[in-house]
């Protein structure tokens, strides 16, 4: 079925690949290279913090806070052959304390269901289904992994590295979440 290809082991979907030299030249003050580093990452970075607000606004503040905490701590990036992973760690916590910090707001106000499918900077329709499926009816962990797996091109073994599982554990999460998707997509 050509919804499911997307969730599939892909070869279409290209594995960011990020110069660690970036960060040097990011923290020298070279705008250029900020501006590659954010046309490269900016889908994927947005994608995982609406997976943690659940609010397209919100989720743009935060964007915009995280891209603001990397140029200002390009200089501490320490090359490990994982750019990305510093980039979500930077993200997490910046949405972690967005949560904490309007956290009676957010009791206070019912979730906006039309906020949380704002995909739309996602070209590809079929993707795009897949992942508005995947936001109504996955845990937060279940549409991390889609969302590592299918805009960033991660393999599943970085995956169980970055969240802390086991490899066996993070494919059976990774495949019981498929399945949820195309039950849900099928009905």
């Amino acid at each position: 079925m050509v919804l499911f290809q997307s969730l599939e082991i892909n070869e279409k979907h290209k594995k960011i690949e990020i110069d660690e030299t970036l960060f040097s030249k990011i923290a020298s003050g070279n705008k250029n290279a900020f501006t590659k580093l954010y046309q490269m990452t900016d889908k994927v970075i947005f994608a995982y913090i609406l997976s943690i607000l659940k609010n397209t606004e919100d989720a743009k503040d935060v964007m915009q806070e995280t891209y603001l905490k990397i140029l200002s701590a390009a200089h501490l990036y320490q090359p490990q052959g994982k750019p990305l992973a510093w980039m979500f760690t930077i993200a997490k916590n910046l949405s972690l304390m967005h949560i904490r910090k309007n956290t009676k707001y957010v009791e206070a106000e019912p979730m906006n269901l039309a906020n949380r499918q704002d995909l739309s900077y996602i070209e590809h329709t079929d993707e795009r289904l897949v992942l508005e499926a995947s936001l109504n009816i996955l845990s937060e962990r279940e549409h991390q992994m889609i969302l590592l797996h299918t805009l960033a091109g991660w393999k599943h073994k970085e995956i169980a590295s970055y969240m802390d599982l086991s490899l066996s554990n993070t494919i059976k999460i990774y495949n019981r979440a498929l399945k949820k998707v195309k039950k849900y997509l099928s009905e």
